[in-house]
């Protein structure tokens, strides 16, 4: 099942002013952040909105603080460390950096499109962190999976 979530205006200004402060303190503490694709400044804006959209869908506690943060994940659902991957995109595969994070269980797939997120499913990092799933999208190596490969989430 497809779970679809649509923010209002106000959560929006709010999270992008959340995913901007946490992009700036990063960068000031001189954490090395590297990307997939697109622009650091707006991939942090659409990951905090689906970081946030996952946390609200499933009424799990989000962590707005702005602090030096690397790796880690980003909420825990159920008894699983999760960390919400976001592209804007409608067709955007679940993309994650080679770098390793042994705190992450699974990893969830976000499509932002303005206001509304969708989840068209998630990976366990063991399924997404293979050998077989390393592509180069343009911006050297990275792990790649699919939206049709994706796990899907249960009717909650």
């Amino acid at each position: 099942m497809i779970h679809t979530i649509t923010l209002s205006d106000a959560e929006m200004a709010t999270i992008k002013l959340i995913g901007n402060l946490r992009s700036v303190v990063n960068r000031c503490g001189k954490i090395n952040d590297p990307r997939v694709t697109g622009d650091p400044l707006d991939i942090d804006e659409i990951g905090m909105i689906a970081e946030y959209a996952f946390c609200k869908r499933w009424n799990v506690f989000l962590d707005p603080t702005p602090t030096i943060r690397s790796g880690g994940y980003d909420c825990i659902l159920g008894s699983k460390r999760f960390d919400v991957k976001a592209t804007d995109r409608k067709d955007g595969r679940l993309l994650k950096t080679l770098k390793e994070n042994k705190d992450v269980d699974c990893y969830a797939l976000a499509i932002v499109d303005g206001n509304t997120v969708t989840f068209p499913g998630y990976a366990f990092h063991i399924e997404l962190c293979q050998e077989k799933n390393i592509k180069d999208l343009g911006h050297g190596p990275c792990y790649a999976m699919d939206q049709k490969d994706l796990r899907q989430w249960k009717d909650q």
